[in-house]
């Protein structure tokens, strides 16, 4: 179990220096 605690921290950091690809998609490609 400590593995995967530490495999959710790893992802926390990478996600939180990583920027929300969800930002992407708000601009849809309408022409």
């Amino acid at each position: 179990m400590e593995k995967i605690k530490g495999f959710l921290e790893r992802l926390k950091e990478t996600f939180k220096r990583k920027p929300k690809p969800e930002k992407r998609e708000e601009k849809p490609k309408e022409k």
